[in-house]
């Protein structure tokens, strides 16, 4: 199993979701803030294949992909 090496959040309530922490090696605990974070800030972890994420959840709701990406959040829709 992988661990997780990029936690997202949002740094503001008015921002969408960005990389906030980044792992600093492989083999590390350690995590370096990408931008100044306010304290109680909700981190996401992704773990998975976007697209094939979107595709199983498309098909569940009955909607197009491009319909779906409209309520994603925008770091999920990033490569």
């Amino acid at each position: 199993m992988k661990k997780a090496s990029v936690l997202y959040g949002s740094s503001e309530p008015s921002k969408g979701a960005t990389a906030l922490y980044r792992k600093l090696g492989v083999n590390s605990d350690d995590w370096k803030s990408q931008v100044r974070v306010n304290p109680f800030t909700p981190l996401i972890y992704f773990k998975g294949d976007r697209k094939k994420s979107l595709e199983v959840a498309s098909k569940s709701l009955d909607m197009t992909e491009d319909e779906l990406k409209l309520y994603a959040v925008p770091f999920f829709l990033a490569d």
